[in-house]
């Protein structure tokens, strides 16, 4: 009438269309799907970190003979003599220097190093690895890979609480006739426990000063 068109009428109707009710429901479908899907992958992050954590604190401590070795010159070049086999480029190694036993004057030391390219071929059941060391420092010594706390001393012993468990582990060095046994101790030197031992042949001969507890293979 008039010319005047009805609000209902399409023509005069501005407002924005109402979206069918199916349509509806299937946005809110569609968005607690992608809900779910966040919460279960956050879900199952959390749980491969929470199985990373045990699993690492599951995991048994290296065995000293994997962790512990004599730093020495190969060639005139520092290297590294091992039990392990598996050792990679970069590892972090902590170098303990004990007295000389040539030298009682001689000042204990201990340094950081790391592991370099492995060395061919083994020795028996030892294997060979570059080191990279600033400078060449007085070698041989006892060599700890992967080992970050610190190498302490008590009165003329050095120490260091290997294993993160309050014991401390004591280092220690020794000449036979032709060579330095080294060994590491829980408790006291000599007293306490052998954790480890590896003999070091120098090629000439010295004035012995091991007692029978640090030389146990006595072919050395």
């Amino acid at each position: 009438m008039c010319g005047i068109r009805s609000a209902s009428d399409p023509a005069t109707n501005t407002s924005m269309p109402l979206r069918p009710p199916r349509a509806r429901m299937m946005g809110k479908r569609n968005a607690r799907h992608v809900e779910k899907i966040a919460y279960s992958r956050s879900l199952r992050l959390f749980c491969c970190s929470l199985l990373a954590v045990f699993m690492l604190a599951a995991a048994p401590p290296p065995r000293p003979q994997q962790m512990l070795g004599v730093a020495s010159l190969c060639s005139g070049r520092p290297c590294l003599a091992i039990r392990n086999s598996s050792l990679r480029p970069g590892r972090l190694l902590q170098i303990a220097g004990t007295l000389d036993p040539q030298d009682p004057q001689a000042r204990q030391f201990s340094f950081t190093a790391r592991v370099g390219a492995r060395r061919a071929p083994p020795e028996g059941d030892l294997n060979f690895y570059d080191v990279a060391i600033d400078g060449v420092p007085m070698l041989p010594a006892i060599a700890i890979v992967g080992f970050r706390g610190k190498i302490q001393r008590a009165g003329d012993s050095l120490w260091a609480d290997l294993y993160g468990d309050g014991q401390r582990a004591f280092f220690r060095s020794c000449a036979s006739f032709e060579g330095i046994h080294f060994t590491v101790w829980t408790g006291r030197p000599l007293s306490g426990t052998l954790l480890w031992h590896q003999y070091f042949y120098l090629g000439y001969d010295v004035e012995p000063t091991c007692t029978a507890a640090e030389m146990p293979d006595p072919s050395h």
